[in-house]
């Protein structure tokens, strides 16, 4: 039975977690699949990585009235895990 539980949410796209992954590398995960959305334009898909009413829940709905506002037409960026994960700022 379990078998046949994780087969269907596989097939229908759902990923496992882990049991052994930290809490840091899964909320890493969170935010690297969080911008993903954001910027494929997949505005619903990126609230679904926030707390439901959060500061970047309620910010998804800014950047897509910024990004529809300053781009013209289709765009398609890539962001590759090591440049993702490079250190940007330190304040």
């Amino acid at each position: 039975m379990t078998f046949a539980i994780i087969l269907i949410l596989t097939l229908i796209g759902c990923e496992a977690i882990p049991n052994g992954l930290p809490d840091w590398a899964r909320a890493e995960d969170e935010v690297y699949s969080y911008w993903i959305a954001i910027i494929n334009r997949q505005y619903e898909l990126a609230k679904c990585y926030c707390i439901t009413d959060g500061v970047w829940y309620n910010k998804t709905d800014e950047w897509e009235e910024y990004i529809n506002t300053n781009s013209e037409g289709e765009a398609s960026i890539l962001i590759y895990r090591p440049s993702f994960y490079e250190q940007a700022e330190e304040i």
